[in-house]
């Protein structure tokens, strides 16, 4: 409930974030996932569950770190150019 309410709060008035896309969601799912260690592929052909799969390729390659590290700071409002 807290990474929901996080994520919402972090792009509700973001003028930058598609809204066809629900990166909220996106984040949520991820980083619960990268924190627990476990992901379960998703099948499903939904925007959501395709982002939710690539963000986990490119942990395999970076790693957790780099990845959980790279969303964050890439949506910090005050490294945003």
């Amino acid at each position: 409930a807290f990474a929901q309410y996080y994520f919402w709060m972090m792009f509700r008035q973001d003028p930058l974030v598609d809204p066809s896309v629900d990166i909220v969601s996106i984040y949520e799912i991820y980083f619960l996932e990268s924190y627990s260690g476990y992901h379960d592929a998703y099948t499903e052909t939904n925007v959501t569950g395709k982002w939710v799969n690539a963000l986990w390729e490119v942990r395999s390659v970076l790693g957790k770190g780099t990845t959980d590290k790279t969303l964050l700071v890439g949506f910090d409002r005050q490294q945003r150019i």
